[in-house]
């Protein structure tokens, strides 16, 4: 006999890499629990490995992981493999539930340049004052790498959120993801799109 249909609860690839490695700390429980030496031991990171949920799982074994957070953390391992940088930015980012600083256009205005309190002026050739020497609010660099970091942090949410989905026993990742580039479309603070209108 089939077991029960489930109602999975919708929720962003955010919220559900937060639930995992916020709440549940699941990499951090995970590389505890290694029971027994040579190739009877159990190893919890095989759970995900075999594709489906085994009754008792790692409870069997005296281990307590939620399925769900452990497909998570396999879904990261893997991104790990393609995209190193996106997967350590997704976990950093996960443990703290932010976003990377990806600097809104108002980081792009330039202001005028102070020295002592004063607004340091372009003087002519009589000495009168014809410009003022501006500088950007931000340091480009910084918003150049911040940009770059969101970037890369988004397409791992991508690719984990694709592989995630239809896969979890309690969860579907469907309501939303952030958008490719919210400094372009004049947006503040957090920027999210529905999942199924996202690249």
């Amino acid at each position: 006999m089939n077991p029960p249909l489930r109602l999975r609860q919708a929720i962003s690839v955010e919220d559900l890499l937060i639930w995992a490695y916020r709440e549940k700390q699941i990499d951090r429980a995970m590389a505890r629990m290694v029971v027994g030496n040579g190739p009877s031991g159990f190893h919890a990171s095989g759970v995900w490995r075999l594709g489906a949920r085994v009754e008792g799982g790692p409870a069997r074994f005296g281990l307590s992981l939620d399925d769900d957070a452990v497909r998570v953390h396999a879904a990261v391992s893997w991104l790990a493999v393609l995209e190193p940088e996106a997967a350590a930015l997704i976990v950093r980012h996960a443990r703290t539930a932010t976003e990377p600083e990806w600097h809104g256009r108002e980081a792009e205005r330039l202001a005028p340049l102070r020295r002592g309190g004063r607004v340091c002026m372009e003087l002519d050739a009589r000495r009168r004052a014809v410009a003022c020497r501006v500088v950007p609010l931000v340091d480009p660099g910084l918003v150049r790498f911040g940009r770059e970091q969101w970037t890369r942090w988004r397409a791992g949410l991508v690719l984990i959120a694709r592989e995630l989905r239809g896969a979890l026993w309690s969860y579907e990742v469907a309501r939303c993801r952030p958008m490719m580039e919210p400094w372009k479309s004049g947006a503040r603070g957090t920027a999210f799109i529905a999942v199924d209108e996202a690249a």
